[in-house]
């Protein structure tokens, strides 16, 4: 089973270490019920419950922060299998942690994982009708609503349960645009007011590439290479040691500089001249900026260590925070 990783989580196969935590929030009142499972009684029961995550596509959510395992979320077969390559997820999250959108975080990158890497064609998730909660998180996620089974099962209580039904297929997955549209639309309101009222150049392009690694998910660096007649000079980022200097038409950076037009590279490795200043990073997307006459001064860099990390709608949404840039700083 793959790891997966976002700015605040790493999701990964359960281990024994993680028991004394999942028996934290398994044995909650507040929170098995809501999944059809009765709290966990003794350590031992949850001992039985991970031994059985353990041999399964179960994924233990782990906070970065602070290194504990807060909650799950599970892969497993479709129980109304249509004939296409499916799977249904479900997930549990510790109540400690509600209210911070952690689920919505860890479900979008398992969808990412699923879609994208092992080609689904639809997945599909449910929850018992009287779980709001659950219900506000599937829709956030952008879920189609199916239907509803009555008396879909009996619960460990005896209590006869209802369901309501959702799915997603990879086209409606990859449609998801409105919610990047609305996240890149918020990102370019606080980019407009970070930059507003700032003579300096330098103090407005170091927070315009801190406010980028802050708000945009799965980075390893973010920054800028200023030109100098035939060649483009390292200016603010965020990451690791970069490379100073890079000549126009090399790299992704020079390739994009001297084309003038912004590249997207699914997978850094595979392009031709590819500049490696940092090994971890294995995507990239390069956008030029440009000044009064439009001609380019400058290109907005942004890694990432995961392949296929950018899309055509971040290409639209990062196309938009560099007008913004360009405005403000040449």
């Amino acid at each position: 089973m793959k790891q997966l990783e976002t700015k605040r989580l790493i999701l990964r196969k359960f281990e024994e270490k993680d028991l004394y935590d999942l028996y934290e929030y398994a044995k909650k009142e507040e929170i098995g019920p809501m999944a059809g499972w009765k709290p966990h009684e003794s350590i031992e029961e949850t001992r039985r419950i991970l031994e059985l995550f353990m041999k399964e596509q179960e994924y233990a959510i782990v906070l970065k922060e602070i290194n504990k395992v807060i909650g799950s979320v599970g892969v497993h077969k479709d129980r109304y299998e249509s004939g296409v390559l499916s799977r249904e997820i479900g997930y549990v999250l510790d109540s400690r942690f509600w209210g911070k959108e952690i689920t919505l975080e860890a479900v979008n990158r398992v969808l990412e994982y699923l879609f994208e890497e092992e080609a689904l064609e639809l997945v599909r998730v449910s929850h018992y009708t009287f779980n709001l909660r659950s219900k506000r998180v599937i829709e956030k996620l952008g879920f189609v609503y199916n239907g509803t089974i009555k008396n879909a099962l009996v619960r460990y209580d005896g209590m006869k349960v209802d369901s309501s039904l959702y799915s997603m297929t990879k086209q409606e997955y990859e449609n998801r645009t409105n919610s990047s549209d609305t996240e890149f639309s918020l990102l370019a309101e606080k980019m407009y007011s970070l930059l507003e009222g700032c003579p300096n150049l330098v103090a407005k392009l170091s927070n315009a590439s801190a406010l980028l690694n802050e708000e945009i998910e799965r980075l390893n660096w973010v920054g800028f290479y200023l030109r100098e007649d035939n060649q483009l000079i390292l200016g603010p980022f965020q990451g690791k040691v970069a490379c100073t200097r890079i000549p126009l038409g090399k790299g992704v950076c020079g390739t994009s500089a001297l084309k003038n037009e912004t590249i997207l590279v699914e997978d850094v490795h595979k392009f031709p001249g590819h500049i490696a200043c940092d090994s971890a990073s294995n995507s990239e997307i390069v956008i030029p900026l440009h000044n009064s006459r439009k001609e380019v001064v400058a290109v907005l860099d942004i890694d990432s260590p995961y392949i296929r990390r950018f899309k055509e709608s971040d290409k639209i949404g990062l196309e938009r925070i560099g007008k913004i840039i360009e405005e403000s700083c040449f």
